[in-house]
């Protein structure tokens, strides 16, 4: 199995530090082949690329993308364009994306890769942690399947999924248009609109009912400080 992790980070250097190297414990533990993606949006240090280059001593393999000015919330779709684009051309059969601000569960990419296998689906994405949501970004209300997974019918940006979801998206992210003039509280959108995509090309979105990531602190979400959620290990 080929596991394609990205992680995106900005400004966080001591909460990145941490998830890299928890992703260094469980990379090893796995048994399955690794490829690490950082996508930087732009951090005042370089701490991001000197983690791949650290990733890349330790033979796990790495890719870094960095853009020379943080585009905000604005430009967040244009940051997961460029991520999806790199991963079209690596190979991977299943993908792990995480924020810069959690850390793995022991165990947490083989229990991912267990679940995306149980469902038996080309093309499935599971959010890796459990909120309180039960509906979100038009979708029917979420409800549970199993004593593991809720079907929610959305996604967020902390996930696994299998490479027949992210092709459905034709690897792309098209720009969003939001007014955060007038409405600071709102997010990057990006997440809305993938789910909507996915939902489009009968991608199926769940939510783990036990989180296999946890939250590092109370540092306010840099997308959205209004609304913040907390991951619920139980």
């Amino acid at each position: 199995m080929k596991i394609l992790t990205v992680i995106t980070t900005y400004n966080r250097p001591q909460l990145f530090t941490q998830l890299i190297r928890a992703l260094m414990v469980e990379i090893e533990a796995s048994g399955h082949e690794h490829e690490v993606l950082i996508a930087d949006d732009g951090s005042a240090l370089n701490y991001a690329e000197q983690a791949a280059e650290e990733l890349a001593g330790q033979e796990i393999r790495t890719c870094f993308i960095g853009f020379a000015k943080n585009g905000g919330k604005k430009h967040y779709w244009h940051v997961m364009d460029e991520v999806y684009k790199v991963a079209q051309g690596k190979e991977w059969d299943v993908m792990v994306q995480l924020p810069d601000d959690v850390l793995p569960v022991p165990g947490m990419y083989n229990t991912a890769v267990e679940m995306l296998h149980s469902l038996k689906l080309p093309n499935v994405l599971i959010n890796l942690y459990r909120c309180h949501r039960e509906h979100e970004w038009g979708s029917a209300n979420a409800f549970d399947i199993n004593d593991k997974l809720r079907l929610t019918g959305w996604m967020d940006m902390c996930y696994a999924c299998k490479r027949g979801a992210i092709s459905a998206l034709d690897y792309s992210v098209v720009p969003v248009n939001r007014d955060w003039h007038r409405s600071p509280e709102l997010g990057s959108g990006v997440g809305a609109q993938l789910s909507r995509r996915l939902r489009q090309h009968n991608v199926s979105q769940y939510q783990v009912l036990k989180s296999l990531v946890v939250d590092t602190g109370d540092q306010a979400s840099q997308m959205n400080p209004t609304r913040t959620f907390k991951f619920k290990t139980k």
